[in-house]
């Protein structure tokens, strides 16, 4: 998984949005998650197992909890509309 993370994360890098990951090699949801709100992070990637093989990513709104499932291919345009949408 930290493979799939790094690659993410090189991915949004390259699109000049700002993202970091866990460097736990299995790091627990929860923990990150709460990482996110103390730090005022809005929006949480969520990639495992099921979601690599369907190439989707989960995208958790840290306060509302509220998750939707995009195409990771569709990832990169989805952050930059809903940055706009947000500003």
């Amino acid at each position: 998984m930290a493979h799939h993370r790094m690659k993410l994360c090189r991915e949004l890098w390259d699109a000049d949005i700002k993202a970091e990951q866990s460097y736990k090699l299995n790091p627990k949801l929860l923990d990150q998650l709460q990482y996110c709100e103390a730090r005022g992070i809005p929006l949480a990637i969520i990639i495992g197992e099921s979601e690599v093989q369907r190439a989707v990513v989960k995208i958790r709104n840290v306060e509302t909890r509220e998750e939707t499932e995009v195409p990771q291919i569709e990832l990169i345009k989805y952050l930059k509309d809903k940055r706009v949408q947000d500003e």
